[in-house]
This record gives C-alpha cells, structure tokens and sequence, in this order.
C-alpha cells in the first residue's frame, strides 16, 4: 500500500500540471474581449453563465473521450458508420465553419491588439497573422514553438490576481454567480452566445474523440484523467471570471462599455500596472496563436475526410475536389482581413464570430449524444445518469442558439 501511494500522487502530479498551464494558456484575446465587454456591459449578472460553461465543457469533453474509447473511432468516423457520408458531410461542414469562426475572431483580436501596443494599422497586422498562422498549421510546429507560445501565454494567470486586486463586492459576486439573470435585447443574447462560443466548440469534439480511440480499451483509463480534464478547464474558466470580474468592477459602475479589444486590457492597468499589461498582451496573442493553429490543423483534417466523403455521395473521383480543399483552407485566413480592411470593428467580430460557433455547435452535439446514448457500457460502468446529462446539456445550449438567433433577427 505504502509503495503505491507515491505513485498515484506521482501520476496525478503528472497530468494536473500540465492540464492546468494548459487551461490558463487556452484563454486567449477572444477571452479578453467577451468576458471584457460582458463584464463591463452586464456587471456580474452573466457570472452565472460560468459555473454552467464549467460543467458543459468538462462533460462534453469526458463525454466525447467515453466515444472514442468504446468505439475505437473519430467523431465523424462514428457518424459516418451510423448515418452515412451525406450527414457526416453535413455534421464535418458545420465544425469546419466554426473552426473558420474560431481563427476569424482570433486574427481580428490579435490584429488589433497588436495595432495597439506595438503600432502599423490593423489592415497590416491581419494578413502577416494570416500568412503566420497558415504556416504554423501547415507546416506542423515543431514541439519547441509549442513549448514558447505555451509558456509565453500562461501569464494569462496573472487574470485571477487582477480580479482580487479589483476589489469587487461579495454580495455583487455571489448574486452574479448563484441568480440567473437574463435581459430580453439582441446584445445580451449575443454576449451570452459569445461566452459559450469562446468554450465549447467542435474541434474538441474532434480532437478528444480521436485521442481516446488509440488508448487501451478500458474505461479506467479515463478514471485517472478526469482529475487533470477538470483541472485545466476550472483553470481556464477561473481566468475567464476574473476578466468579467475585474472589468465588472473597474468599468461597469461608471457606465464605462468597452468599444475595443484593447480597452479590456487597459482595464486591467490599475490593478497589474503597465509593465504586467503589455507581457499580458503578448501573452494573449501567443495564445491566440496556439488556438488557431489548431482550429486550422482541425479544419485540414476534415477537408481531407470531406473530400473523400463527397466523393462517395456524389460518385466522383476524389482527385477531382482535392483542389477545393486548398481553396477552401485558404478562405479561413482571408475573411478576417477582408472585413477588417472594409472597416469592421474588431471587438464586434470578436463576438460575433464567437457568437456564430455557438450557434453552430448544437447540431454536433445532438450526434454526440445520439452516439453516447446507442452505447452499451460495462455494468460497472454508471453511465446512465451521465447520458441523461448529456442530453440536458445539447438542449440548453440548443435552446440558448435558437432564442439568440430569433433575438439577432429580429431582436
């Protein structure tokens, strides 16, 4: 007993680590920008919406690795064995847009950001991260690039400290965070899609399904990654709620919305002061990097599955559409430019492209639980009671899509 214990601490020390810098460093210039304007816009009346993102994002991502585990297949490999090529078509169309939706609001946020601190004009900034981040995802980085972005973006951390040395009012806090308050207009549906957009999104639902199917069969293989899995997303949302907060407090009770990506670190100046800011700063564009850089890598996997699936529906050669798949990867990086250099606002494209994956995620959720639901687990599995949340989940976020669309149009 006495030999073991070092080694599950050991192991645990193992994952909770690396979950953790991860978490932090997956909070980026779209974080800053969505739960900055939330929080300067709403006070803490959408603190509420984070203890159910918490829950949300941990679920679908355990969720998704029980699939890939019990099934030995992909997200969409499942879906396509189950519903055939014409719906994994559909469902692979739908995460391929939001990981388009990702990389614009990235490129628009760190774009301005950039144009803020360092100087040259937005219209400058948006194509050289364009150009950067197709690179990046082309090319592969190597683990030392990685390594750098990583560790240059966990001084997002420093968030959490800013949130306490803005001294916010508990009973403020505790309101925000236990009462659910909802205002019937366009922006605050939009904002709240906007913060359930910077988290759940379909690329995690593709990349966890796919590292669960090459581990062991087994679900205890999963018992001790549970630990890390919530380690780092309570990290990443702590960080989040420390934005909303600190902006909540510093600029909320004076009437003070910010119109700019960069206001929501200026926010965070009299509690970290200048020099902490503008390491933040490049810290969230790291981040940033990291973020689309996967989100690209997502989408030239799905273009590869697309194309082969399209040739099946359509009963071509799949030669004849792999040209497509150079055109359309190219087109994630060039719609951020083109409305930048039309004059969109950058914090508007933020939350609106944030906004718009939401929107897109409940259709993949829906296969997500369709596919959970249709599995039989070992008797020692309780999985029951999991399914069943599985479901809740894809009908609130569900539901949330739908009131905020009809909220947008007509709104």
């Amino acid at each position: 007993m006495c030999g073991t214990e070092p080694s599950d601490s050991a192991n645990y020390l193992r994952l909770i680590v690396p979950a953790l810098i991860a978490g932090v460093s997956c909070v980026g210039i779209v974080d800053l920008a969505t739960f900055g304007y939330a929080g300067s816009a709403y006070g803490f009346s959408l603190l509420w919406s984070l203890v159910l993102l918490f829950f949300f994002s941990f679920f679908i991502l355990q969720i998704t690795a029980q699939v890939g585990l019990a099934t030995k297949c992909g997200f969409l490999s499942n879906i396509k064995m189950r519903y055939g090529h014409f719906v994994a078509v559909f469902v692979a169309f739908l995460i391929s847009s939001a990981n388009v939706a990702i990389i614009t609001a990235e490129i628009a946020g760190s774009s301005s950001l950039l144009s803020s601190i360092v100087g040259f004009s937005i219209a400058l900034w948006a194509p050289l991260l364009s150009l950067l981040i197709c690179v990046l995802s082309v090319k592969s980085y190597s683990q030392t690039i990685k390594n750098v972005l990583v560790m240059t973006s966990f001084i997002m951390i420093v968030c959490v400290p800013a949130a306490i040395l803005s001294s916010p009012p508990l009973g403020g806090l505790v309101r925000g965070f236990l009462s659910v308050e909802f205002h019937p207009s366009r922006d605050f549906m939009l904002t709240l899609m906007a913060i359930i957009g910077t988290q759940i999104s379909g690329d995690s639902l593709l990349f966890e399904a796919s590292e669960a199917s090459k581990k062991p069969k087994g679900y205890g293989v999963l018992t001790l990654e549970f630990v890390g899995m919530m380690v780092g997303v309570f990290m990443g949302i702590l960080v989040d709620a420390s934005i909303l907060i600190t902006c909540a407090s510093q600029l909320y009770p004076k009437g003070l919305v910010i119109d700019s990506v960069e206001e929501a670190i200026l926010a965070l100046k009299p509690a970290l002061g200048d020099v902490v800011v503008y390491m933040l700063a490049f810290g969230a564009v790291a981040s940033s990097f990291l973020r689309s850089a996967v989100a690209a890598i997502s989408n030239l996997k799905i273009l590869d599955e697309l194309v082969d699936d399209l040739a099946e529906v359509l009963r071509i050669r799949a030669a004849i559409l792999s040209g497509w798949k150079i055109i359309l990867a190219s087109v994630s990086f060039l719609i951020a430019p083109l409305f930048l250099a039309f004059g969109a606002s950058p914090l508007k494209l933020v939350i609106n492209a944030s906004a718009l994956t939401c929107v897109l995620s409940p259709i993949p959720l829906i296969f997500l639980s369709l596919l959970f639901t249709g599995i039989r687990f070992p008797e020692d599995v309780h999985a029951g009671l999991v399914k069943a949340f599985c479901w809740f989940i894809t009908i609130i976020i569900s539901v949330i899509s739908v009131v905020g669309l009809a909220f947008t149009a007509f709104g």
